[in-house]
């Protein structure tokens, strides 16, 4: 067995900071686009068009149901940038990483669900035109299924998480 000596330590503390600050702003990114995409593109319109407050809110209706998929792969990104906070403060293996990892895969799994399955339905609702539909856009179910991958990994995790907390205790 190979022991972490204190620079490898340090490497991955420091490698988990840059990486909490990247996945934070991407998230702060892709929090701004999709506010922007959902609010502000109707808003424009209202105010150039002048077409009114019902028009406005079908628009932002619809965007904000089209943005369920990314909306739940946000929530994916806070998970991230709260494992690899952990990990930069020393923190590797962890239940709690473990389970954000496993909250990561589902994330991903969920937004493959909501773009096939979610969104397709709710939109047929609001139109009345049925009670179910699908589309089986390849991108999502390839999501969804690295996603499943990705739960997989993170039970793997917590798996590991204990088998090293025993081990400690037995030395």
């Amino acid at each position: 067995m190979t022991s972490v000596t204190a620079v490898d330590a340090a490497d991955i503390r420091r490698r988990g900071r840059e990486t909490q600050t990247l996945v934070f702003i991407v998230l702060v990114l892709a929090a701004t686009s999709v506010a922007g995409d959902i609010v502000v593109g109707p808003l424009i319109r209202l105010l150039r068009d002048g077409a009114g407050l019902a028009p406005f809110l079908t628009d932002v209706r619809d965007n904000a149901v089209a943005a369920i998929p990314l909306l739940i792969l946000l929530g994916g990104l806070w998970s991230a940038q709260r494992v690899f906070g952990r990990v930069a403060e020393g923190d590797v293996f962890t239940t709690a990483n473990a389970a954000g990892v496993g909250d990561i895969g589902q994330a991903m799994g969920w937004c493959g669900f909501a773009e096939c399955v979610l969104v397709p339905t709710i939109q047929v609702w609001i139109a009345r035109t049925g009670v179910f539909d699908f589309r089986l856009e390849g991108w999502a179910i390839v999501l969804a299924a690295l996603g499943g991958a990705v739960v997989l990994f993170g039970r793997i995790w917590a798996l590991a998480v204990e088998i090293k907390t025993d081990a400690d205790q037995i030395i």
